[in-house]
């Protein structure tokens, strides 16, 4: 540090701990605990210590909600969930756990008031003052505070300051990542403390023999890993990531028609806790920009910010329906997923009547102004036929449907049907 560095990495370099030091060199300071988890052996672990662990999550996402349950079964760890601080509340008054993983944003009750509501109903309660779980054995109490840990995408030092405040233990950062996971168990857990590293353990798949298909905005290989290799899982939950979000430009613009902004902000930053999870890294940076703007509760600001997270719901979406053909068996998936992604698939021969349908289908999407499923449907109608002579009509559609021009999109449309009428 005398001769000018400033920072330093250990190579391999890992994109958290790159971030950390750009973040530290221009002034933020990153929550110390972040510092030693990324110090702790996080190599395969042995797991059959982890099989009595039972764990409450509270998380509100379904997306993020099966990525955590899915990382704990790798395990063997066993799981309760809660979509909402209150439902986490009366959980932990009625079992015990060995820990919470515990959201910070939620409806009916955030993670912060949740923990403080824990806290408060332990002390009244007759429970050991905090910390006295991390000092002695489980069995020396009838009832000890449980550990919680906050799950988030911030990582900044108010964040952290904020969590322990109200009487978290420790904190995991959005994505999940399942090493840091059980990092942060074997960390808070007495009887995990103590857990051998087994780099032999068989909890990974070998995705380091997959071929991984190569996508525009979404890290195929990143979010495979994230699940201990599972690509069958993967698969799986990108597959709900696509189902739960697939209205989400239409029910949005309704929020910011109404002036519905702080819903409008959750329901940005929704989306981009589950686009983290299954590595959608442009839909994740766009989302990001779009849940700032809503702070601004300016209409037109916002609006501006849509087209992106639009264009890149269609690229995972797209990314999605190719690697849909990869989703085999565990099995087999190491010697199965191979492909170039420059493969083009074959157009399919459609008839009339076919195309009549999916005119029919797209005309619906138009008038529920769903820009989304609208250029999906428009790009699948593009696969199946050749325009010929209503070449400039089928230019023209695409245009007015990029510029949500719905209205003349669904007159323009209703000329082309026409052609396909007998």
């Amino acid at each position: 540090m005398e001769i000018g560095v400033e920072n330093c990495l250990i190579k391999p370099v890992k994109r958290s701990l790159l971030f950390d030091s750009i973040m530290e060199i221009f002034g933020y300071k990153i929550a110390a605990y972040q510092e030693v988890s990324a110090r702790i052996n996080t190599g395969d672990i042995s797991f059959e210590a982890f099989s009595d662990i039972h764990i409450l999550l509270a998380e509100d996402h379904p997306v993020n909600r099966r990525v955590a349950i899915e990382i704990l079964k790798l395990s063997g760890i066993s799981a309760d969930t809660a979509l909402n601080g209150l439902e986490a509340v009366e959980a932990v008054k009625k079992k015990n756990y060995d820990a919470v993983f515990m959201d910070i944003q939620m409806p009916e009750m955030d993670g912060i008031k949740a923990t403080k509501a824990i806290r408060k109903w332990e002390e009244e309660a007759g429970n050991s003052e905090l910390g006295t779980r991390n000092q002695f054995q489980v069995s020396s109490f009838k009832r000890l505070p449980i550990p919680i840990i906050a799950m988030t995408a911030h990582a900044m030092t108010g964040d952290r300051e904020k969590c322990l405040k109200a009487g978290m233990n420790d904190y995991i950062a959005k994505p999940i990542d399942h090493k840091e996971l059980f990092a942060v168990l074997r960390r808070n857990i007495p009887q995990l403390r103590n857990v051998e590293i087994n780099k032999k353990s068989d909890i990974r798949l070998p995705a380091s023999d997959f071929q991984f298909p190569i996508f525009p905005g979404i890290d195929i290989k990143e979010g495979v890993d994230r699940l201990g290799g599972a690509w069958e899982i993967y698969a799986d939950i990108l597959s709900d990531f696509c189902n739960i979000h697939k209205n989400f430009i239409q029910e949005f613009h309704k929020l910011i028609e109404k002036k519905d902004f702080e819903n409008a902000r959750l329901k940005a930053h929704g989306l981009k806790g589950a686009a983290g999870n299954v590595s959608a890294i442009n839909l994740r940076t766009v989302a990001k920009v779009l849940e700032e703007a809503c702070k601004a509760e300016d209409r037109e600001i916002i609006l501006k910010k849509l087209p992106p997270v639009k264009d890149a719901l269609l690229q995972v979406r797209e990314a999605f329906e190719k690697i849909s053909v990869f989703s085999v068996t565990e099995k087999d998936s190491a010697n199965a997923v191979k492909t170039e992604s420059s493969k083009q698939v074959p157009v399919k021969e459609v008839s009339h009547k076919d195309i009549r349908e999916m005119l029919q289908e797209l005309d619906k999407y138009l008038e529920d102004f769903d820009p989304v499923e609208s250029e999906h449907c428009f790009k699948k109608i593009s696969a199946c036929f050749t325009s010929g002579s209503c070449e400039t009509e089928w230019d023209d559609l695409e245009k007015l449907i990029k510029d949500y021009n719905f209205d003349d999109a669904r007159h323009t449309l209703s000329k082309i049907s026409q052609r396909f009428e007998t």
